[in-house]
Order: C-alpha cells, then sequence, then structure tokens
C-alpha cells in the first residue's frame, strides 16, 4: 500500500473524531509506552507535544475549539490540519498507536 493510500485512509478515519480526544488518547499512550530502546525518548516526546497541542487548544491559543473535529479543523486552518496528520501519520504506521 504506497503512502497516500495509507494517508487518504488514516484522513477518512479521523475526520468525525474530536482532535482534543485524539491527542489526549496519544499522549496516554506515549507517555506510558515502554517499548525500550532509543525509540522510547522519541514517543515520550511526542506524548508532550500532544500536551501542548492540547492546552494550546483548550486556552484558546488556536483557531479550533476544544471539541472540533478533524474534518473541522481542515475547515478552519488547512495548514495546522496537515501539520497534525504530519505528526500523527509515522507513529500510527509504527503501531505505537492505533487509531
Amino acid at each position: 500500500m504506497n503512502a497516500a493510500t495509507v494517508l487518504a485512509d488514516l484522513e477518512k478515519r479521523l475526520e468525525n473524531r474530536i482532535v482534543c480526544d485524539v491527542l489526549k488518547d496519544m499522549s496516554r499512550t506515549f507517555n506510558t509506552w515502554d517499548g525500550g530502546g532509543e525509540l522510547v525518548h522519541r514517543v515520550r516526546a511526542a506524548g508532550h507535544t500532544a500536551e501542548t497541542g492540547i492546552r494550546n487548544i483548550v486556552d484558546g491559543n488556536t483557531s479550533i475549539k476544544r471539541h472540533s473535529t478533524f474534518k473541522e479543523m481542515r475547515q478552519v486552518s488547512n495548514d495546522m490540519y496537515e501539520d497534525t496528520i504530519k505528526f500523527l501519520y509515522p507513529i500510527l504506521k509504527s503501531g505505537i498507536y492505533s487509531h
């Protein structure tokens, strides 16, 4: 399966999910992940990045709201949407987090 197909599938699956819920779930998973090796540091860093994203959304520092879906995020700010998908894609592809 090529990257474009995988990305399209990811976008379709996330379309109606609430951004904060996905980030919260990822943060919880990443901050307790103990897969070992040097990858553990990268995964924990991604967990902290997800926490920062949640905090920014809740504090009103972004153009989306606490209950915004990925579809709504894309409509409000395509750049933010694309950056979030780029953040999620390799993590989901690795199997560390399953959506």
